[in-house]
């Protein structure tokens, strides 16, 4: 059994094995604590219903193209690509929440904003990737199956791991890369992932699921700040405006941006964008 099985483990480089590399991002809870006291009858948040996981599919070569591609969008808006964080230079990190509220490298008396967004756009156009999300209404979930309800974060990650599989070659091999949250957080998504990919789900056997060769947890930026994880911010530039659309049925600027790359296109329910909400 290698590292990565047993416990959390970052990576740096790809040694050739892997065909495709995979990143990931969440929104939402997928604790259903305020589920339950919602089903008692105690106070909950409404706003905590929903969970979602997406994922960025990436071939090698297509993921280098990217790398470029965003660094060259940095070194365009900021000085080397370098921007300064609370009295720290540190490489530029495109967070979707920052992004939205022109906070901080994003605000406006630091760049030219639309014009940015406009370049920014261009660049998620231009990528040459593919996108699967898991939508899960918790609260739908527990009024089904109660007490044995599935974690909301094993089952999003069951049919992705699925659409992973069903969208790349029995030969292709696969590497999986979350944002790292803490130690603890990143053992109960890695102890998920390994448990199922040991014993395959209902449509891919344990077989298939050796496919994946290395699970990973990132931070978006090296030890150094001198770089970040391109594919985790990609991941999460894609998750929200997805997110968003399974949660509010509205189509923004960035979700129509990336409507085209989600799997099934154009009739990507069921597909590229499973809905647990019954």
């Amino acid at each position: 059994m290698t590292n990565w099985k047993i416990s959390p483990t970052s990576i740096d480089y790809w040694d050739g094995e892997a065909d495709y590399v995979i990143f990931f991002d969440e929104n939402g809870d997928a604790d259903m604590s305020n589920i339950i006291k919602r089903f008692h009858s105690l106070k909950y948040n409404d706003d905590n219903n929903f969970f979602g996981l997406t994922a960025v599919i990436f071939k090698i070569d297509d993921y280098q193209v990217a790398l470029s591609d965003f660094l060259s969008l940095k070194k365009k808006y900021w000085k080397n690509g370098m921007c300064d964080y609370k009295g720290e230079s540190k490489r530029v990190c495109f967070h979707s929440r920052e992004i939205r509220r022109k906070a901080g490298a994003f605000d406006t008396s630091v760049i030219d904003y639309e014009s940015f967004i406009e370049d920014l756009s261009c660049s998620m156009i231009n990528l040459n990737c593919h996108i699967a999300t898991s939508f899960i209404n918790k609260y739908k979930l527990f009024d089904n199956y109660g007490e044995q309800s599935q974690y909301p974060y094993s089952l999003a990650s069951e049919y992705l791991l699925e659409r992973i599989i069903f969208n790349t070659k029995n030969s292709d091999k696969v590497t999986l890369i979350f944002e790292s949250r803490g130690k603890r957080e990143d053992q109960l998504v890695l102890n998920d992932i390994v448990t199922i990919l040991r014993r395959g789900t209902y449509y891919c056997s344990s077989k298939l699921m050796s496919r994946f060769t290395g699970v990973y947890f990132n931070k978006k930026w090296t030890d150094d700040n001198q770089k970040t994880y391109t594919g985790l911010e990609i991941a999460d530039l894609c998750a929200y405006p997805i997110f968003k659309y399974c949660k509010d049925k509205t189509k923004n600027r960035a979700f129509n941006v990336l409507e085209k790359k989600i799997l099934g296109y154009p009739d990507y329910i069921g597909k590229g964008i499973k809905l647990v909400q019954k």
